[in-house]
């Protein structure tokens, strides 16, 4: 998960939104877009701007 996270942050192209979609989809159950999205946006303020941290609870979240 680490390194996948890290290659999306690298990735010129992938914006915080896009990101959040990849990871939408390890979602079995996909909550809507928005819905997901704000737990993104309410992680990546939790973790004080630090995507990668973000990303990476959003993953565990997902995935509990």
């Amino acid at each position: 998960d680490v390194a996948w996270v890290e290659h999306m942050l690298a990735s010129q192209r992938l914006s915080w939104e896009k990101c959040v979609e990849h990871v939408a989809w390890l979602v079995p159950h996909r909550l809507s877009n928005s819905r997901f999205q704000s737990l993104a946006d309410e992680l990546l303020r939790h973790h004080q701007g630090d995507s990668r941290s973000a990303l990476l609870d959003l993953i565990w979240a997902v995935r509990q």
